[in-house]
């Protein structure tokens, strides 16, 4: 959704929310920057809480800080065709919209 800015996650997951995070170039912070913004009763910068996850990026072979700045400029999933196969158990519809969104 348009409406979200940032998701907080303790690791790399592929998980519905966790996918539109990263092809929307969305903020993915630790539970720590909640913290940060209740001590400070305010919005912080959420750059100090990125999530790092080195075992989790690995798991899956990516860079999340490098998949993150590319959905930024233009996103990830924007001009590509995906076929699913019908073999293939498919999340509901308007999640498969909201990731290639």
């Amino acid at each position: 959704s348009d409406s979200v800015t940032h998701v907080v996650a303790e690791s790399v997951k592929r998980t519905y929310k966790f996918l539109c995070a990263v092809c929307g170039g969305k903020c993915v912070v630790t539970p720590d920057y909640l913290d940060a913004c209740k001590k400070a009763n305010s919005v912080v910068d959420a750059e100090p809480y990125t999530l790092k996850d080195p075992a989790g990026e690995a798991k899956f072979n990516f860079s999340l800080k490098s998949s993150l700045e590319k959905a930024r400029t233009h996103p990830l999933l924007q001009d590509k065709h995906i076929h699913v196969c019908v073999s293939v158990t498919r999340p509901p519809v308007r999640e498969l919209v909201d990731v290639w969104e």
